[in-house]
């Protein structure tokens, strides 16, 4: 499938709005990506873009990317000009929205926004938050195209200057509602989604409400929780023991190997 830029936006110093139009109309889940297909010094490279719109919007949609220099990647697609094409090879992703009727907390960071956006234009209530964490003010992007869909939007600075009055720090120790009952949507550096998701075990948000990409490194806990479900305190000392002694065999054949 190919797809047309229609209309290019610059958002911040470093983000764009990217709006296409695809040669068909197609279908797929708020919150997934799709994966591009270009030429890079002579092979073809694959990189994932969230969709930014929403489904019904098909065959237009939107896409929210910053430049990375020197980020093949976003570099070629924030690079294109109006009329240019690019080449759709998948629709996919596991973070999705499962059900846009009941309360549902968005936590992200950065880019990591994007597919919140779309699932959160998707919502038929105003019962979620959305929290979005950024290194500086200036990075912060407008929501008012998804405010009215919204309870509250917690704005967290990292790096903040003095004159910021908002909540500083890391999304994952602003996190306000712990809810059983709630859906958690977490995307953004691998870091903060593997800290993000401990928070919430801890405070007994259950596994099955918790909702990733899948592609982020797991610490041993988060990731036999996955497997098999929350381990008692003594399962999971024997556990551990287990992984660090395994881990330690098979790293010591693989220096063998490489050396």
């Amino acid at each position: 499938m190919k797809a047309k830029l229609t209309k290019k936006t610059k958002l911040t110093k470093d983000m764009f709005l990217l709006s296409f139009k695809a040669d068909t109309k197609f279908k797929y889940k708020a919150g997934q990506h799709i994966v591009v297909s270009f030429i890079h010094e002579g092979k073809e490279t694959l990189r994932p873009y969230s969709f930014y719109s929403e489904p019904s919007t098909s065959p237009n949609f939107e896409l929210l990317i910053k430049k990375y220099r020197p980020g093949i990647g976003s570099v070629y697609m924030t690079s294109l000009k109006v009329g240019d094409e690019i080449k759709i090879v998948k629709i996919k992703g596991n973070l999705y929205l499962r059900n846009k009727n009941k309360k549902n907390i968005f936590l992200s960071t950065g880019t990591g926004v994007v597919p919140m956006v779309s699932m959160i234009r998707t919502l038929q209530n105003k019962k979620s938050e959305l929290y979005f964490g950024c290194r500086y003010k200036e990075d912060i992007i407008s929501f008012m195209k998804i405010k009215q869909k919204l309870s509250k939007i917690n704005v967290i600075i990292s790096k903040p200057k003095k004159n910021w009055s908002g909540s500083k720090g890391y999304v994952q120790d602003n996190i306000k509602t712990f809810d059983k009952n709630s859906d958690y949507y977490i995307c953004g550096v691998p870091k903060m989604v593997i800290e993000t998701e401990k928070k919430l075990l801890s405070k007994g948000v259950p596994i099955k409400n918790i909702h990733i990409e899948g592609w982020e490194k797991f610490d041993k806990e988060v990731d036999l929780i996955h497997k098999f479900g929350r381990l008692n305190k003594i399962t999971n000392f024997f556990v551990n023991k287990l992984f660090k002694h395994a881990w330690n065999f098979i790293n010591n054949k693989l220096i063998i190997f490489y050396e």
